[in-house]
Parts: C-alpha cells; structure tokens; sequence
C-alpha cells in the first residue's frame, strides 16, 4: 500500500531534479545499490516512522479491546513486532483513542476544550507519607476514609469495619494504633461515608446486602440497619445537607433514605426506591444540593434526581456521548464532584476518564493514561485546588493528572496490589489509599522531590 504515494512523490522529486540518483557498482556482490538525496531518506524515514506509529496504535487498541485473534492476524500480515514494541515503548495506553478524541476536541466549541481549564500550580501529592498495614488479617482494604481530625475508618474484604484514632500527627500514631472493630455485617463491606454535619455518624454497606447507620460512640451495634436491596450493596453516599442518604446495588435500583423529623436519635427511613435498566455502578451528590446523580452499567446517560422535589422519580439525564448519540461505547464506573461543585469526573471501564461541566452537561476533556477493563473498579478524587485529580491503574498505581493540559505528571508507586480505593483529606493535606495489598497509604506533598521523578 506505500508504493502507489512512494512512486508518486519519487516522480514529482525527480521532475523538479530535487535529487540524482547515483547508480554505483557493489565490489562485494557485483550488485548496483542505488543512494538517494537528503529529502527522499527524510521522507522515506518519515513515511516508514508513521506506520510503525500507525500499526502501533492500532495493536494496542486490539490488545486493550480483548480482540486477540485480529491482533494475531493484523501483525501476521503485517510483519509488525507488536510484542517487542510494546515492552520498549513509552505511548500511554489508550494511544489511538486519545488521537480520536484529540481531533474530535477541534470540533468542539471553545468552550468545550481542555486547554480552556485553569494551569497547574505544581502542587501536587507526590510521595509516601506512611502506612498503615498489618490490622486486616490479609484481608483487601476495600475502602478507606480519612476524616479532618484524623478519624480513620477502613473496610475490609473479610467483613471487618475498623475506625482508628489517629490524630494530626499520622506519622507518629500510625505504627502504634489500635483500631476498634465494628461487627455487624455478615459479609465484606464494600462502601462507607462519614456524615458531612454530624461528626458521630457514618454509614456502610456490604455484599450481605445490608445496610448500616453507625455512631462512633457505640461498637457493638449500629443505629440502624436496613435489608431494601436484593443483591451487593456497592455505594453509600451522604447529601451534602446530611438530610438524606442513598444506597446503590447491583439489584439495579438506588434506595434513598430521610432523616426522620423529630427524632431525637437521627433516625432515618427508606422514602423511595429508584429502579434502573442496569447494574448501579456509582452514585454522587451535587454540592450544597440535595440532587443525586447515578451511573448506570452499559448506559450512556447519568440519572439526576432532585429529592427536593414532591416526585423524586422525576429525572433527567446527562448524555455522556460528546455528540448527543445514544452509543454505548464505555461505563461510568466512578463519580467525583470538582472542589467548586462546577465539574464532574467520569471514571470510565475504557482507559478514559472524561471531565464534565455540570450545569450545561458538556464535555469539557478526556484523560488517558490508566490501565482499565470492564472488569476494573475504577476510583478517582479530586486535590483540593481543583487543578489535579488522582487515579487507580490497574498496574497498581495512582496517576497523577494536571486538569488543563491532561498529562500524567506524576504516578503514585508503592502498593503492591491493585488500588481498591482513593479519598482525599484537606485540612490534612493527605491522599489516602486503600488496596489488595492489605495496607492503607497516605500520601503528601513534598517540595524537595523534582516534578518528572518516578513518572
């Protein structure tokens, strides 16, 4: 297929005499070798270089799509190493759909661009401050959460629930800590969340399909417990006025809960059941509103819910496709809400990670660079300057993107597992991370380190 343009240009090279072609007699095999001018190695080197590129990005996508038996033949025909490239390259995953995404970006109006986001400052998480390890008897650490007063709560895949008080100096406390346990559940806890309002109280839910109200005052049994869902209960979530709370399950739907007026121990009840086509995947609320938003397996659109309103199951929907088509080409895995409420971020199954604008439901930019799968359970969390979040790979590392320019800029490396789980705490300054590897991270930021270090 390169020498129908090869002949072409060679033809118009040698119209405009732009090379000679000396013909010069080989003393070892008695063979004429031809040796062309400058511009024609140039572009000879060019037009090779590019297809390499081309079949390199092209096999990857393969590899990343699960088609081995294209990936076979197209390197069978091909001749193309795809094997010995990939081990030296330095491309990103996700190469081919970046370049897609980065000429559709040029269609988009100005306003919908990355580059229209505000500039990192350098500021940024960029090593390991301690760890805490060694309390789960080697179960996975499946979530943690790190409170402002340095209240630690971590859940486990052997059904433990433990809270540590760990204070302001972590560092020091952390070898030293002894964790209360919070027995209840009869399977491993899946989610948890702390009360936004009432520093007492925080809830969890489990693959027993149970739900929990905790106080931290009271170990031995929660305040409440609640059995509305028919299968794993995979995310709780606190609105931010702290009135409400919602469950999501792989049952499909997402029961929503109200505190009860007038009751003195900060009840709460089940007010509605919100039923969906798929498997619930994430949940969110909007900051300082009592609207929730739901991600929904194989489904191209997110649910938002005013609880507000009389009819809750009133709802409207962000289409996550840039073109408004109804294609369902990736799950939204992971919801995390921008520091000023403005931006959503879209954790997706495909490598990708898409930033949103929450009021008009455009899509503002597309990050590549993690390693995910549908079989993947995506986290990301937001620095509290709004310029850089944080991501899960699926090579154990946590990548560091600046907003504006969609780089990588740093990876977090240190766990030994896979990274189950991320949540940042601000008036600590802290990233904290939770794995397969049983130990829970925390990360800081440390002036001293350069920038491009362990990238």
């Amino acid at each position: 297929m390169l020498f129908i343009p090869l002949i072409f240009h060679l033809c118009r090279l040698k119209k405009n005499n732009i090379f000679q072609t000396q013909f010069a007699e080989d003393p070892c095999i008695g063979e004429v070798s031809i040796y062309f001018g400058k511009e024609l190695n140039d572009f000879l080197y060019s037009t090779m270089e590019k297809t390499r590129k081309a079949l390199y990005f092209v096999c990857q996508f393969l590899e990343e799509q699960g088609y081995t038996q294209t990936l076979r033949k197209l390197t069978s025909e091909s001749g193309f190493d795809y094997g010995a490239e990939s081990h030296s390259s330095s491309i990103s995953s996700g190469a081919l759909m970046a370049l897609i995404d980065s000429t559709l970006d040029d269609e988009r109006p100005s306003n919908q661009r990355q580059h229209m986001l505000p500039v990192g400052d350098d500021q940024f998480v960029n090593e390991e401050y301690c760890c805490l390890s060694g309390f789960s008897s080697g179960a996975n650490i499946i979530t943690s959460i790190l409170r402002s007063d340095g209240v630690l709560a971590s859940a486990c895949s052997g059904k433990q629930l433990y809270v540590f008080e760990l204070g302001n100096d972590i560092k020091r406390t952390v070898s030293e800590a002894i964790p209360r346990s919070f027995d209840h559940h009869s399977a491993a806890v899946l989610a948890l969340d702390f009360h936004p309002v009432d520093k007492d109280l925080f809830i969890t839910g489990g693959m027993d399909r149970v739900v929990c109200v905790w106080s931290l005052k009271c170990s031995e049994r929660p305040l409440a417990s609640f059995q509305n869902h028919s299968k794993y209960v995979v995310r709780v979530k606190w609105s931010s006025s702290g009135k409400y709370f919602a469950t999501a399950s792989y049952d499909r739907s997402v029961c929503v809960y109200r505190q009860q007026e007038n009751d003195d121990n900060g009840g709460f009840e089940l007010i509605k059941t919100l039923q969906h086509p798929g498997c619930v995947e994430a949940i969110s609320f909007r900051k300082h509103e009592d609207i929730l938003i739901v991600a929904v397996r194989n489904d191209n659109r997110l649910w938002i819910y005013d609880l507000t309103k009389e009819n809750i199951t009133e709802c409207t929907f962000l289409n996550m496709n840039a073109f408004g088509d109804d294609y369902v080409s990736f799950t939204a895995m992971d919801l995390s809400l921008s520091p000023d409420g403005q931006y959503l971020l879209v954790s997706t199954d495909q490598h990708r990670i898409i930033l949103f604008h929450i009021s008009s439901g455009d899509q503002v930019g597309n990050y590549y660079g993690v390693l995910n799968d549908e079989y993947s359970q995506p986290r990301s969390c937001w620095h509290p300057s709004g310029l850089y979040f944080y991501s899960t790979s699926d090579d154990k590392s946590i990548c560091v993107f600046e907003i504006s320019s969609g780089k990588i800029v740093k990876k977090l490396k240190g766990h030994s597992g896979r990274v189950r789980d991320l949540s940042f705490c601000k008036d600590l300054g802290l990233l904290v991370s939770s794995g397969y590897d049983s130990t829970v991270r925390f990360w800081n930021c440390n002036p001293d380190i350069p920038l491009n270090s362990g990238n």
